[in-house]
């Protein structure tokens, strides 16, 4: 028995068919296979924008960016390594993250030539029912994609599988990667008196991921790196507490034209020196 669709399903139909992905479009209608979607569409008058269906549209994307070993890109590879999924079942890389950041996001999406969505997640949780705006962009590209997995040793449920086996060729695209990831799970907060420090949390699987990649950095200060450990609430969890250090990411993301979160590493704007000394004088010795 067919279902009838529904005046929201209709209006997603108008909205998006012409122009958004393909699994976008079946992913927010979830009670409609592509082929009635197609029939509704034509019963509509609606056309999709791409010659050749999705197979023009995804000619057109550049997923490909994400395969060049620069600064930019392996920032946005440590970005959607914490925030990012990787659907090795549909070829597709997909990220959704909070409405604030929806000028960060489209920054991404110009680069992979991909629309960005918006909607409103609704969570209940004890009887109280919390709204979140959202932002999301997905791209399908079954080439680009298995080639972007291969080199960044990204596996199939990144979140109980984490890369343990990237290759960086040199500094500079490691730091990148690491202010990516840090820019997607990480925090920068307020210490004691007038220091910051930057908290990394994520999935207590990826305890040998994160102390791989905070021994590498380690040796990059010439420093013994963070310590990595569960923490009650079962995750992952390490702290950057050194103000030099993070002067010393910031100033990398300057380096390399990083289009880092403001919102995060503009804190460090604010730090006054204090007893703590100045981190400034420590830097010189982190070249």
């Amino acid at each position: 028995m067919r279902k009838l669709w529904t005046k929201r399903e209709i209006s997603i139909i108008k909205k998006h068919y012409p122009e958004s992905d393909k699994d976008y479009i079946i992913k927010i209608l979830p009670r409609r296979t592509w082929t009635a979607i197609l029939r509704a569409a034509n019963k509509l008058g609606l056309k999709r924008k791409f010659k050749g269906g999705d197979i023009g549209h995804i000619h057109l994307s550049k997923m490909d960016n994400l395969l060049k070993d620069t600064p930019i890109t392996y920032y946005w590879i440590g970005f959607l390594m914490a925030d990012g999924h990787f659907d090795h079942n549909s070829n597709t890389i997909g990220i959704e993250i909070s409405i604030k950041d929806f000028k960060h996001l489209k920054k991404l999406a110009k680069i992979l030539n991909v629309p960005l969505h918006k909607r409103v997640r609704v969570l209940k949780y004890k009887g109280n029912i919390k709204k979140f705006e959202m932002v999301s962009i997905a791209k399908s590209d079954a080439a680009n994609f298995k080639k972007i997995i291969k080199k960044f040793d990204i596996r199939k449920n990144k979140t109980q599988n984490p890369p343990l086996n990237m290759r960086f060729k040199n500094k500079a695209l490691f730091l990148s990667f690491l202010i990516g990831y840090i820019d997607g799970d990480g925090c920068i907060s307020k210490s004691s008196g007038h220091s910051y420090k930057c908290t990394i949390e994520c999935h207590y699987s990826w305890k040998p991921f994160l102390i791989k990649i905070l021994n590498k950095f380690g040796g990059i200060i010439k420093s013994i790196p963070p310590n990595v450990y569960i923490s009650k609430r079962g995750n992952t969890m390490a702290c950057i507490s050194r103000m030099a250090y993070l002067f010393f990411l910031k100033n990398k993301s300057k380096e390399f034209n990083l289009p880092i979160l403001k919102r995060k590493w503009d804190k460090l704007d604010t730090w006054k020196q204090s007893k703590f000394g100045n981190p400034l004088i420590e830097i010189g010795k982190l070249k």
